[in-house]
């Protein structure tokens, strides 16, 4: 008879949690704390809580200091000693696509303003068809995790080859993640709107918008994915005489699917689906009706080029539904460098007008690089004599 008897030791258990930082409201701190004191002492939650602090962008260095020397009664206080990031980042970035251009973004991130951890992103695009200036101002609540609110002021103008116009937004939302991993994000928008499609469509317009999204994103990679999905569900609408002018009730879903097989493949493929309940597609204002066309679209079209088209003024209207697919099969050619063979089709569509499916193929190269994938692509409008 073999009897083993085995010594673990005296149990430890977490106790007071205390931070040593000047840059932020110790509330705040410790609602990072998923773990109460009392609980049985486990280095995983202490390398976790470091992990959390970390990716917030707050401290460019944390240590995590169990005290085990002022442990008493098996309990162990830890130390949290943390150095503050540098306030500003910076990016910027050029491109260049067929459609639109010319194309450059600055952004200047302001990675904490207040002792509650508020942020502030500014953001400028500017391309030959569109230019857009974007404020992000974030406050944490809640869970900081998970939870914050979002204040974003928009101003964009666009000249594409369907529309021109300029839109000012103001946006105020909750932003949360459920339990099932969904980001949630509900609010309600101000917009005004002075647009022009062709001499009889255009307008001012003011819209009180509310509206409310689910997003999320699996994947085994966020800057090159071989198995991963991206879903994102949208609703909004308005209400005519709530300073809206017209109402209607709109509906989006925007799925990107990422495969990779046989070791040198990656099959992708993603698709657009909108709807609009509305009496007619003339009662939206320009950037609430459907486009499509564009390299984010269906490639070998113009940017915004599609859609139903006014047999009176052979001007496209937009559409009050959307119908996008694309189809891509890429192969690593050597090291980094991959090509691809796609196509995409559908269109915007209107019942009150004449609706044919646009279809676009081509052929692309890719190089992935530490940052992401860079992508060339050359397309052709399959149908372009015959256009819808």
């Amino acid at each position: 008879l073999i009897v083993l008897h085995l010594e673990t030791g005296p149990r430890y258990y977490i106790g007071e949690v205390r931070f040593e930082q000047g840059l932020l409201d110790e509330d705040l701190l410790e609602r990072y704390v998923t773990f109460e004191p009392g609980d049985v002492y486990d280095p995983e939650r202490l390398l976790r809580l470091q992990a959390r602090l970390l990716g917030t962008e707050y401290f460019s260095k944390v240590e995590i200091l169990p005290q085990k020397e002022r442990a008493q009664d098996n309990v162990i206080p830890v130390l949290v000693k943390a150095q503050p990031n540098k306030a500003n980042k910076y990016r910027f970035g050029l491109g260049y696509g067929t459609d639109t251009g010319p194309r450059a973004t600055l952004e200047w991130r302001r990675r904490y303003l207040t002792r509650w951890g508020h942020k502030l992103k500014l953001e400028l695009n500017v391309s030959e068809l569109t230019q857009s200036a974007t404020a992000d101002y974030r406050i944490p609540v809640g869970n900081p995790l998970r939870d914050y609110v979002i204040i974003r002021p928009d101003f964009t103008s666009y000249d594409t080859a369907t529309r021109q116009g300029d839109v000012l937004t103001l946006q105020v939302a909750h932003s949360t993640v459920t339990e099932r991993g969904w980001r949630r994000t509900a609010g309600i928008d101000y917009s005004y709107e002075d647009y022009r499609l062709n001499e009889e469509d255009s307008d001012e317009v003011n819209e009180l918008v509310p509206n409310i999204s689910w997003s999320k994103t699996v994947t085994d990679d966020p800057i090159y994915t071989e198995d991963g999905y991206r879903l994102k569900y949208t609703v909004q609408g308005a209400v005519q005489g709530l300073i809206s002018e017209a109402s209607y009730l709109k509906g989006s879903v925007r799925f990107k699917w990422i495969k990779a097989f046989g070791g040198d493949f990656r099959f992708i493929t993603r698709t657009d689906l909108g709807a609009t309940w509305a009496d007619s597609v003339l009662d939206l204002p320009a950037s609430r009706r459907f486009f499509a066309g564009g390299d984010n679209s269906v490639r070998g079209w113009g940017y915004d080029a599609l859609g139903p088209v006014d047999p009176d003024t052979d001007d496209s209207v937009g559409g009050r539904y959307l119908a996008v697919a694309s189809l891509e099969l890429e192969r690593r050619v050597k090291g980094d460098w991959s090509a691809a063979v796609f196509t995409d089709f559908g269109n915007a569509f209107d019942p009150d007008f004449e609706n044919k499916v646009a279809v676009g193929a081509g052929l692309g190269l890719r190089w992935r690089s530490p940052i992401g994938q860079l992508r060339v692509d050359v397309a052709y409008a399959v149908n372009k004599d015959d256009p819808g």
